[in-house]
């Protein structure tokens, strides 16, 4: 990997670390990553003109460098690498105040990143729960602890798209400016990472707010009081609340962990973790809702207040 290295970036390398599938290197107290790259081809060009512009905006994410050839990605034995200068070596968590200060992406701007957009989310959540819907099927006896799950988390994520509905319904003289969000964000998670370039979609803001919140959740982390000062702080509107809350509906971290368990990277035991909290976690979307509740008037998923409204 070291002779690659050198010959597609032209560095001097003399020492080069792999940490499980990335190669650390460092050139002149500059640290780089050279990193599998995961997401589609189409991406990978718009991930690097935002990067641009990222980096033109003075942000803290790390550098997409080119190679040699002025290509963004490298094959290695048939398989693309990305070169990433580090910008942000820290080992810091993030917060949820990492979330106050977004970069902002502005209408015009889209065209210049389109594989990069997700506000869409009614129709990516109906295509995912159509697909889980239609794989289940298939998994009966291999699976039997997801299909007994699986149900009650479809459910939920339809819960998650009516809100959704009615609020673009209800609320669609609003608008939301769309930012550099994360694919998923999770507590407990290191600056470092947080500002990798290979995670950011576009979408709204809210998006980062209800994944870090959800992972909050299921690592036992979360503090409400922290939440609620992080809304006095924020100023989010009517339409940003009640996306938020469709948002924190939808059940990702169980989705997420299902697509882990079917691809054979986890066991499905592990579903134990999520399926075992569910009252627990249904008592935390009332309380979520009741801080909410403080900032504007939103209608409430009414079987979930009427379990804890007593």
């Amino acid at each position: 990997m070291k002779n690659i290295l050198e010959y597609y970036y032209h560095f001097k390398i003399e020492k080069l670390y792999q940490v499980k599938k990335q190669y650390v290197f460092y050139i002149e107290q500059h640290q780089y990553l050279f990193v599998p790259y995961t997401r589609s081809i189409e991406e990978a060009q718009d991930l690097y003109v935002l990067n641009l512009e990222m980096i033109n905006m003075h942000a803290f994410y790390h550098r997409i460098v080119l190679n040699k050839d002025r290509q963004i990605l490298t094959m290695v034995s048939q398989k693309p690498y990305i070169l990433l200068e580090v910008v942000v070596p820290t080992n810091h968590f993030i917060t949820l105040q990492q979330f106050s200060y977004p970069l902002v992406v502005l209408p015009h701007q889209w065209k210049l990143f389109p594989s990069l957009i997700r506000f869409d989310w009614i129709t990516l959540w109906k295509e995912k729960i159509d697909y889980f819907e239609y794989q289940i099927e298939h998994f009966r006896k291999k699976y039997p602890l997801l299909v007994q799950s699986i149900s009650y988390f479809i459910g939920l994520g339809e819960n998650a798209i009516s809100y959704i509905q009615n609020t673009l319904i209800e609320e669609k003289q609003s608008s939301s400016s769309l930012v550099v969000s994360h694919k998923r964000v999770w507590a407990q998670e290191m600056e470092f990472e947080f500002y990798n370039p290979l995670n950011v979609v576009i979408d709204h803001q809210v998006r980062d707010v209800a994944e870090y919140l959800k992972s909050s959740f299921y690592q036992d982390n979360y503090k409400l009081e922290e939440f609620d000062a992080f809304l006095q702080s924020i100023h989010f509107s009517k339409f940003d609340l009640r996306l938020f809350y469709g948002r924190l509906l939808f059940p990702s971290f169980y989705f997420d962990l299902y697509d882990e368990i079917i691809n054979g990277y986890k066991r499905e035991e592990n579903i134990l973790q999520v399926t075992s909290r569910i009252l627990e976690y249904e008592r935390f979307l009332y309380d979520i809702y009741m801080i909410l509740q403080k900032y504007s008037s939103l209608p409430p998923v009414t079987w979930i207040t009427k379990h804890f409204s007593f």
